[in-house]
């Protein structure tokens, strides 16, 4: 006999129709929708209907019901998430890990993927070329040593879903480089606590060791561990991605982030500086030198013309500009423009944005 807050057959037909009859965990591969062995005909459904916030009350339920749904609510279509068998039962087991809001963002995204899908005719993948313009789930998990550091930031950062807005490999490029500035911490800088704080739209990696510059790990002639993990990380991503360490005194912090306009930038870093267009022309600015940052990120006004790159590599110039302290960003660059400041620049990192 089915419970009170149960979901109606027809709110798990359409949650699975809207999943497009695919599990909603991160990265899971499975469909739930296969052949049965009843006959040439039938289909094998082995998906369920999972509750985001608890059906009923008692020591055994899950997510409490604090915001007192009422039972219709409960058994409704807003509070369900199309799971395969295993992960609908897994989440059922762990309020902690698996909170309120995770549980809707991964079903935000499924149902995105799902509608994408249909009007392309192909899979859909979020990464740093194709932005899903949705947040991170916030997180945030505390280590005072290490020996489960692999473990527990590998499922911090595939809880959240970096791999499914973020993209797979740049995912794996921050979960990598976190675990090994964990090691480098606790092994090297005397730290007692390591934090990864995974907020909406960055994450910031930080701890109470010893002060270190990002850039002496770079300088390394064997590129082991932490130097080999950040290397890759601004090999393949570092068009895209926003690198900013802040030193305040005590312990470091990292910030990481993925960028697709340059307003994203002061939302995760204050390691920034914006030019006007009337800075370009009458060069009524000085180079920017900001306390606590490695480097600093300096925002050109978009759509530069030829003559608009030519005046600020002078700038530079006469500024004695150090092209490891900096990185330019610019939006709407032609190919020729580009070619100017690559010229003209040839040591400096430029992100270009579309």
């Amino acid at each position: 006999m089915p419970r009170e807050a149960d979901f109606p057959l027809a709110v798990k037909e359409a949650l699975a129709k809207r999943a497009d009859n695919r599990c909603s965990f991160p990265q899971c591969p499975q469909s739930t929708i296969g052949p049965s062995e009843e006959g040439p005909d039938k289909i094998s459904n082995s998906g369920d209907a999972a509750h985001i916030v608890a059906a009923s009350s008692g020591p055994g339920a899950r997510r409490a019901n604090k915001n007192r749904l009422s039972p219709d609510e409960l058994k409704g279509i807003d509070n369900g998430i199309w799971m395969c068998a295993s992960h609908a039962r897994l989440i059922d087991r762990d309020e902690v890990t698996y909170t309120i809001p995770m549980l809707q963002l991964w079903r935000r995204i499924r149902e995105q993927k799902a509608m994408l899908r249909q009007q392309l005719g192909r899979e859909i993948e979020f990464g740093p070329a194709r932005s899903a313009d949705l947040p991170l789930v916030e997180d945030e998990i505390k280590l005072d040593g290490i020996g489960s550091e692999n473990e527990r930031i590998g499922n911090a950062i595939l809880n959240s879903c970096v791999h499914e807005i973020w993209g797979k490999e740049l995912a794996e490029a921050v979960r990598d480089l976190a675990i090994e500035l964990v090691r480098n911490a606790f092994g090297h800088g005397y730290a007692t606590e390591f934090v990864l704080s995974i907020e909406s739209r960055r994450i910031v990696l930080s701890d109470n060791g010893k002060p270190f510059h990002y850039e002496d790990i770079l300088r390394e002639q064997h590129k082991r561990g932490g130097a080999a993990a950040m290397q890759r990380l601004l090999d393949y991503h570092s068009e895209h991605v926003v690198l900013a360490p802040v030193h305040r005194g005590v312990g470091n912090e990292l910030t990481i982030a993925l960028i697709h306009r340059p307003d994203d930038i002061p939302e995760v870093t204050p390691c920034f500086h914006k030019f006007t267009e009337r800075d370009l022309k009458e060069h009524s600015c000085s180079l920017p030198s900001l306390p606590g940052c490695d480097r600093t990120y300096l925002i050109l006004p978009n759509f530069l013309t030829f003559s608009d790159a030519f005046n600020f590599a002078a700038f530079l110039k006469r500024n004695q500009f150090d092209p490891k302290k900096y990185i330019i960003v610019a939006k709407g660059l032609s190919a020729g423009v580009l070619k100017t400041c690559r010229d003209e620049l040839p040591d400096c990192q430029i992100i270009v944005l579309p």
